[in-house]
């Protein structure tokens, strides 16, 4: 697919990121050569520069590795005196070495490598790079380390579409099970970004090509100023190939991400509770690294497993199958039209009924949630014979009419995952969802509700897991004939509201009430007007995302339309989003753009909502959201993500800034009292909206005195 296929950052840094199973894995599985330099000679960095690899041994690829000996002092003195070779030092160094590695996955991304030397021809070349100072003496690793050229990595990925990225930094052993990442990535599709990647490019050639020393100009005597390179001695190599695999399918090259402790805080609580519950957890805090990590050990107790992931969008479905391929799972899924995703499912589910050709003991579908509440895809799983987990993404959605009916009994383990598991103006939904994931085992700790078994929110994960932000609500009304329209909509409801029979009923036509009048309000007028004048106090808005309302249908120029028209006239560079006018891959292209400060601002229209991660993002105007709790929940934690890069100002990411326009339609108009406790009922939930975004932000006191006087006007206070 290549190496645009998938989103890569700027920066990665293993404190923030997983590097191994966002760059790496996707890189090398998408790239045909793979070209690195990779520090000091020895068995642990040769493993760290395989990690990753076990999809690249699938296709043709082919590899370059440069390493460089870790001389000791005295070793260098004796190589300069003539006693020692660099060859005799390197075999040495490697037979000892080799014996030292305990842990199986290392051993086995070592035999990987041995897989490819014993190729024909062979796959991967290595030679060795000896740094010497100005009077040709070879350099110790304790001053080469001074220097720090034994810690900076760099390398390449080249595809066959003729794409390359680069990256350069840290990449160091820190222990038998973890490796410290913090490098930078540059991409020769970018603007600005292929004159770093043609460098990084021409630095490798000059070091592999070499056969007489390179010339730096180095001030320092006991710098680094020349570089010998020579071939991995023969020895070696032939040790190499005594250990090669005769078959790469016995390797275990997986390493499994690792969780943060509140990840496994939460896989506790949903095995204490009986292996049932809902994980409501902030956007951005790896609420589906939580879930697999649940999977990974059930799959350590059952011998057999079947798994149905879920999700409201097809997007989120995508998604899934890529976060479980890094902890090595296959999965089905039912995008593929429903006579073949059916015929396909009923063989796959009985082989794992009947034992028939099983590649692994845990079998998962990921749907979404229009197809697992359909009676095809129930009475499937009815006729499954093995222990069946449900993780349901984005819980809330499983509450409605249409989706309840996929909650059957047969899911002997059920985990719900949201940032929101309370459906908007839905006692009844939410009450089902929670009914149905009730922990079978309760305790003391558990929520009023009994199902949510572990709580992550917003101000547990600030500032260690994600950033401050500051937050700047606005209030604007509607115009006179949006006004008109409004109290149109208000009074065929009302009568109804009127006439409801209990409470369940009156919530149900207020629901009702909010959606018909939603066009309305988010396509007010108004909410342009402020945008320009957020955009005129802010002319050097950059690395920044517009929420837009989708077309009412009866305006000659839609949100999304008048929103680029400002910023053009302005002459901020822009670009919009629209999942009807662009494919994925077009999409990403935009995304990398932005966060290369190539394109400042992106508008997109729902699409970013759910699954979108672009740490260097750090502004958001929210012109779209309505009070529904969701929704805003996802958006504010878009601009969130930390991010350990420098933007080309030099500043880094300190805190996140959204500025969120609401639409109060009788702000400064006398309002019927006939309608007073409908609007109540709304601006209430629209004003929690602002409570909770401010409440936990830098500047809470920011428009405080605005919503009392809402408040004052319509007696909530």
């Amino acid at each position: 697919m290549g190496l645009r296929s998938f989103y890569i950052k700027p920066v990665y840094n293993s404190q923030i990121d997983n590097p191994y199973s966002e760059f790496f894995i996707p890189s090398l599985a998408n790239a045909v050569s793979y070209w690195r330099y990779g520090g000091f000679f020895s068995s642990k960095n040769l493993a760290i520069c395989a990690e990753g690899i076990q999809e690249f041994l699938k296709n043709d690829g082919k590899i370059k590795l440069i390493l460089s000996p870790n001389f000791s002092q005295g070793d260098a003195k004796a190589i300069k005196d003539g006693i020692l070779t660099p060859e005799k030092f390197l075999n040495d160094v490697w037979m000892s070495d080799i014996d030292q590695i305990k842990e199986e996955i290392q051993k086995d991304h070592l035999r990987a490598l041995s897989w490819l030397i014993a190729q024909t021809p062979p796959r991967l070349e290595i030679k060795i790079a000896i740094f010497r100072d100005k009077d040709g003496n070879p350099i110790d690793g304790k001053t080469i380390e001074k220097f720090g050229i034994s810690q900076q990595s760099f390398g390449l990925f080249h595809d066959e579409e003729g794409n390359a990225i680069s990256f350069k930094g840290i990449i160091k052993s820190m222990n038998q099970h973890d490796t410290f990442y913090d490098f930078n990535v540059f991409k020769s599709w970018i603007d600005g970004q292929k004159e770093y990647v043609e460098q990084d490019y021409l630095r490798f050639i000059e070091y592999w090509d070499a056969t007489d020393t390179l010339q730096d100009d180095h001030k320092e005597k006991s710098q680094p100023t020349t570089i010998d390179i020579i071939d991995l001695p023969v020895a070696i190599r032939e040790k190499f190939l005594e250990i090669s695999p005769k078959d790469i399918g016995e390797l275990k090259l997986l390493k499994l991400p690792k969780l943060k402790p509140y990840q496994n805080e939460a896989m506790y609580s949903w095995f204490s509770h009986g292996r049932r519950g809902i994980f409501q957890m902030a956007t951005g805090t790896g609420k589906t690294f939580c879930a697999i990590a649940c999977i990974k050990e059930l799959e350590s107790l059952l011998d057999k497993l079947f798994v149905v992931v879920v999700c409201p969008t097809t997007n989120l479905v995508h998604q899934w199958r890529e976060e479980l391929t890094k902890w090595g799972y296959g999965s089905k899924n039912t995008l593929i039209g429903k006579e073949k995703w059916l015929t396909e499912l009923k063989r796959y589910t009985n082989d794992f009924n009947y034992d028939v050709k099983l590649k692994q003991s845990v079998g998962i579908i990921i749907t979404t949630y229009a197809t697992f509440s359909k009676k095809e895809f129930t009475d499937l799983i009815k006729n499954v014979r093995i222990n069946t987990l449900i993780v349901a993404d984005e819980v809330h959605g499983s509450g409605s009419e249409q989706a309840e009916t996929g909650l059957i009994e047969e899911y002997n383990f059920r985990l719900g995952l949201s940032a929101t598991p309370f459906r908007y103006f839905d006692d009844i939904g939410t009450n089902k969802i929670f009914d149905y994931f009730k922990p079978l085992i309760s305790c003391s700790q558990c929520d009023t509700h009994n199902s949510i078994v572990f709580s992550f929110e917003l101000k547990d994960a600030i500032p260690k897991y994600l950033v401050e932000y500051d937050y700047f609500p606005y209030y604007v009304e509607l115009t006179d004939d949006e006004i008109n329209e409004y109290r149109i909509k208000t009074q065929e409801i009302a009568q109804k509201i009127a006439q409801a029979k209990d409470k369940v009923e009156e919530n149900e036509l207020l629901s009702l009430l909010v959606f018909e009048r939603a066009n309305i309000i988010k396509n007010a007028e108004n909410k342009v007007i402020k945008f320009k004048e957020i955009i005129e106090k802010n002319p050097k808005i950059d690395y920044c995302i517009v929420y837009c309302a989708p077309s009412k249908g009866n305006k000659t120029k839609d949100q999304i339309s008048q929103v680029q028209d400002i910023l053009n006239k302005s002459s901020i560079t822009n670009y919009r989003i629209k999942s009807d006018e662009m494919s994925l891959q077009e999409r990403i292209g935009v995304l990398e753009q932005l966060e290369a400060g190539l394109v400042k601002v992106v508008e997109s229209i729902q699409i970013l909502d759910q699954g979108v991660d672009i740490p260097p993002l750090k502004n958001a105007i929210l012109l779209a959201s309505t009070g529904n709790p969701k929704q805003f929940i996802q958006r504010r934690g878009r601009v969130l993500r930390k991010w350990d890069g420098f933007y080309s100002d030099g500043t880094s990411k300190t805190h996140a800034t959204i500025h969120d326009v609401f639409v109060i339609p009788y702000l400064t108009r006398p309002i019927d009292p006939t309608y007073m406790k409908i609007e109540k009922e709304i601006i209430k939930k629209e004003l929690s909206r602002h409570e909770e975004m401010a409440k936990i932000s830098r500047n809470p006191e920011f428009g405080i005195e605005k919503i009392k006087e809402i408040k004052k006007k319509f007696d909530l206070i």
